[in-house]
């Protein structure tokens, strides 16, 4: 593709990521404390603010952590419906 004129790039993994130099020597590499998996590594913002300041207050949420608010907020089904939904194993 580059040798007939047409932009492109490697497209990294998340492992790769974790791993540029570019990534850690920018200080976007965080540690962070995580429910399940311990300290994890995780990127951080890419960008900056010369008076606000930015950053990674919480780490990502465990598989359906989100679940009881997304159903309420998104589908309007109160807390029965929701348990209801549990209890059958839908959920």
């Amino acid at each position: 593709m580059q040798r007939d004129g047409i932009p492109c790039s490697k497209i990294n993994s998340v492992d790769d990521a974790l791993e540029s130099e570019q990534a850690n020597e920018n200080n976007m590499v965080l540690k962070i404390d995580h429910l399940t998996s311990g300290t994890i590594r995780t990127l951080g913002i890419p960008y900056s603010f010369s008076e606000t300041p930015v950053g990674v207050d919480l780490p990502p949420p465990i598989l359906g952590g989100h679940t009881k608010e997304i159903l309420k907020s998104l589908v309007n089904l109160d807390d029965k419906q929701i348990d209801e939904l549990s209890i059958e194993g839908v959920i």
